[in-house]
């Protein structure tokens, strides 16, 4: 039985790239992520999923008092980046409306999986210290066999002090960081 690579993307959608969360410091990202999803995505053993973060307009929730208005349904900051917009698609996207993607991502990659017995994960994407770690905890939980690897250099935080506070975080709870 073969190793099932898993790749999730989390939320490389323009408004965290150039829209209303974005920084200057994040507009590489996407072309970086790329050229990994192009050196694997050939892979028969690799699949790949991404989490778009969604809100709805005038929404009230307690993630809405803390940040901007961001992520809207159906706008363009709501849509996964151009130049990964190519590999993401219904069948692999998940939808979330708070920091976690939940049982959709879980019941996804569980279908995903078929027959292996074995499986790798790599996380990529923003925010490290927000949702990237959040996912990564929920992704230990639901398969605590699996290596879990964050690949540092293809994820972004808040800023790059909560970036690297994130990355030590995630390192010392015994998550790979490649």
């Amino acid at each position: 039985m073969s190793k099932l690579n898993i790749a999730i993307v989390i939320d490389m959608q323009n408004d965290f790239i150039s829209g209303t969360l974005g920084s200057d410091d994040r507009i590489e990202l996407p072309s970086k992520i790329k050229d990994f999803l192009v050196k694997n995505i050939e892979d028969k053993d690799f699949k790949c999923f991404f989490t778009q973060d969604t809100h709805l307009k005038n929404e009230k929730s307690y993630e809405s008092s803390l940040l901007p208005s961001h992520c809207i349904k159906e706008s363009k900051g709501w849509k996964i980046t151009d130049e990964l917009a190519c590999y993401s698609n219904a069948k692999n996207t998940i939808e979330k409306s708070s920091f976690m993607a939940g049982e959709q991502l879980i019941e996804s990659i569980k279908a995903a999986c078929d027959d292996h017995e074995d499986i790798e994960i790599w996380l990529c994407g923003v925010c490290t210290d927000i949702c990237v770690i959040a996912n990564a905890f929920l992704l230990r939980r639901e398969f605590p066999n699996a290596k879990i690897n964050v690949l540092s250099q293809l994820c972004m935080g808040t800023n790059r002090e909560n970036h690297e506070s994130a990355i030590k975080v995630l390192k010392s709870s015994l998550f790979n960081i490649v």
